[in-house]
């Protein structure tokens, strides 16, 4: 069994490593991420097969920089038709709704799996 003092030391020396180590890997990454970022800004940005090839949901920066440029109603004006075609669609739903108002008013539990479908569609409108 050693004495508290010497295990004490010894634990110090293995912190004080620790600590060097640590202090060690975070300048070789800051060291990597401004390399990295230097040779980001000499590259010039390279479309990885047009604006909207992107699945999964990553913007290219191409994406980013066409609304920086555009203005604001240009890009207004290519959504609304979506925004018009939503629009119908939900009302098309109110409709079809109006006709089974007799049948929710009978079966009240039914009416809890409205906002489920809305919420689907406008997930799926989303993602279109």
């Amino acid at each position: 069994i050693m004495a508290p003092g010497k295990q004490s030391a010894k634990g110090n020396a293995e912190s004080s490593s620790v600590l060097r180590e640590l202090k060690e890997t975070i300048k070789s990454q800051a060291a990597e991420i401004e390399r990295l970022k230097a040779l980001s800004a000499t590259k010039p940005a390279t479309p990885s097969g047009g604006a909207h090839s992107h699945h999964g949901g990553s913007a290219g920066t191409e994406d980013i920089l066409d609304y920086k440029i555009k203005s604001f109603l240009s890009i207004a004006y290519e959504r609304v038709w979506w925004l018009a075609v939503f629009l119908l669609s939900l009302s098309f739903t109110a409709l079809i709704m109006n006709g089974f108002e007799h049948t929710l008013s009978k079966q009240i539990e039914l009416a809890y799996f409205v906002p489920l479908l809305a919420g689907h569609g406008g997930n799926t409108g989303g993602q279109a």
